[in-house]
Order: C-alpha cells, then sequence, then structure tokens
C-alpha cells in the first residue's frame, strides 16, 4: 500500500517543476519502449509537476498534451542528448522553477522530489543530485550525473546563455558533463549536494521492502532501475510505481 506523507502540507502550491526525460523516436527497442509505457502510467499524478519526454526530430514543438517536447536535432548519444536538452530547455525556459533531467530507466518518487526541493529552493542558483567527478581528457571537474540532475531556472538561464559554443555544443563528452564543464569554465563552482541523497541505484536484484524502508526513510527521490534482464527491471519499475504512484 502507498504509505502517506505530508509533502503536500510542505509544498508550495505555486511550485512548478518540469522533469526532462532523455528519449527517442526509435520504437524497435524493447527496453525504451517499456520503460516508456511505465513512465505513462504516473508521469502526470502531481500537478506541481509536468513531465515531457524529449526527443529530436526536424521540427521544434512542446506538446503538453502528450508529454513531448520535439527538438530540430540529430539523434546520438553524444552530442544528441545534450542538444535535445539544451533546445528543450530553450522551449520552456521560464515557465518552471525548478527542470529535472533524467532518463527511460530511472523511476522518480514525484513526492519525494518536492520534499527535497523544498529543502532547498530559495538557493539563488541550484544545481544538483548525484556529483561526479572527471580527472581524464584533460578535465578536472564536477558535475552532476544527468540521470538525476536538479536545476532552478537561473541555473537554465545560465546553461542557454554559455552552453551554445561550439566547444560546448558539440562536444566529444558526454552531455553531463559537458554541463558541468560550462559551468566550471564561466562560474567555476556551483555544484552543492545539500547533503540529500538523490538517488538509489538497483541493480539486478528485486526490489525488497528494506529497499522500500530506505527510499521512505531517506525520501529518496530517484530510482535508477540498472538490470541487464528486462523482466527484472519491468517488475522493478512496476513495484515502485504501484508503491508510491499506484493508478
Amino acid at each position: 500500500k502507498k504509505k502517506k506523507n505530508n509533502f503536500e502540507k510542505v509544498t508550495d502550491k505555486n511550485l512548478k517543476v518540469a522533469v526532462l526525460i532523455i528519449s527517442s523516436t526509435n520504437t524497435e527497442n524493447k527496453r525504451w519502449k517499456m520503460e516508456k509505457e511505465i513512465w505513462k502510467k504516473y508521469m502526470n499524478k502531481n500537478k506541481n509537476i509536468d513531465c515531457y519526454f524529449i526527443e529530436c526530430d526536424n521540427f521544434n514543438n512542446v506538446d503538453i498534451k502528450n508529454n513531448l517536447i520535439k527538438s530540430k536535432c540529430k539523434d546520438s548519444l553524444i552530442p544528441g542528448i545534450y542538444h535535445k536538452t539544451l533546445l528543450s530547455l530553450k522551449q520552456i525556459q521560464d515557465k518552471y522553477d525548478f527542470y529535472i533531467r533524467t532518463n527511460l530507466s530511472t523511476f522518480i518518487n514525484l513526492d519525494n522530489l518536492l520534499y527535497q526541493i523544498e529543502k532547498i529552493k530559495k538557493e539563488k542558483y541550484i544545481y544538483t543530485g548525484i556529483i561526479g567527478h572527471i580527472t581524464d581528457n584533460n578535465l578536472n571537474l564536477k558535475y552532476v550525473s544527468g540521470m538525476s540532475m536538479v536545476i532552478n531556472n537561473n541555473i537554465v538561464k545560465l546553461l542557454l546563455k554559455y552552453g551554445f559554443p561550439e566547444k560546448y555544443y558539440n562536444s566529444k563528452l558526454h552531455d553531463d558533463v559537458v554541463i558541468g564543464q560550462v559551468f566550471q569554465d564561466n562560474f567555476k563552482d556551483l555544484i552543492n549536494s545539500y547533503e540529500i541523497e538523490w538517488r538509489y541505484d538497483l541493480t539486478d536484484t528485486k526490489i525488497t521492502e528494506s529497499i522500500f524502508n530506505q527510499i521512505d526513510k531517506k525520501k529518496i527521490p530517484f530510482i535508477r532501475c540498472i538490470n541487464k534482464d528486462i523482466n527484472i527491471g519491468k517488475k522493478n519499475l512496476e513495484s515502485l510505481v504501484s508503491r508510491y504512484h499506484p493508478e
């Protein structure tokens, strides 16, 4: 059963959050197709949060009804994900207080997400989540993982102002690392974890009551399902939806 929490008591009714989910027009990939269907079961469950699949196409369009943002770009891991992230943000800039960047295989506990955002929302610049550190490719920088990235509108404005030069836009690095590079090059250090446990990584194992208890106790927003076995991944995602966002 879904456990009641008090997030509605602390959530600012005017707070608006956009969740951008890396997606693709590719309908051949069975895993992506399955994960997309799981998302559709709960992505419209919270009135403070609008969720969008972000995809490359040959035009720009925001389709709120179908939870979809299309951007004029070419789909690829590098630099395609960076392109559709920036172009999607550009289309909905200033419409939300917070923007979340995630992927299809990551489940979001929407209630926990709002709970954690409430704790930090007064900060001027918010660029947070799971922090990584890269020291190769002649780089030494910190960045926030693109599977559970939390940024506010002020950060979006900076990213859109400084993130389009060729050095970044057509970089050979992964999108989340490039975003970290944009901020380090131009602002030195904007990252802060706020000592929040943002994500639980669920590998090839069945989700248990003990894991649910950890998620509940620490109010973890992101649960990343890293499963080689698509059937285990599907069962875990369905269990998470059933527990936290039942139909």
